[in-house]
């Protein structure tokens, strides 16, 4: 397999692994993302499939980029959600305090 041939398997598997949301292993594709580069630097290839392996990798930038504003937006939603479920507001002496019911409390009259 050619150092080109590598690279563009290399560039399918991280384009899968961002596809399906294996965001954990994207960083070992890095580390070898860069070796093989480097070995198709000394190789050498021609230009069209320089250009091929760019589009590839550029397609990946944009998943990427699309996944991280993704839970960007995901995690502006759950924080919303979590401001909304226990609002909070300033007291009389100006500490801050909690809107609505504190939970549920019980009693115990004899």
């Amino acid at each position: 397999m050619t150092p080109a041939e590598k690279v563009s398997a290399l560039l399918d598997e991280e384009r899968a692994s961002i596809r399906e949301c294996r965001l954990e292993g994207l960083a070992d594709l890095s580390e070898r993302k860069a070796a093989l580069f480097s070995d198709l630097a000394r190789s050498g290839c021609d230009a069209e499939t320089l250009a091929s392996l760019r589009h590839k990798a550029d397609h990946n930038r944009t998943l990427l980029e699309a996944a991280r504003r993704g839970l960007g937006a995901a995690l502006t939603q759950i924080g919303a959600a979590k401001a909304a479920a226990n609002p909070r507001t300033y007291g009389p002496k100006g500490e801050r305090d909690a809107l609505g019911p504190q939970g549920i409390r019980f009693e115990k009259r004899c």
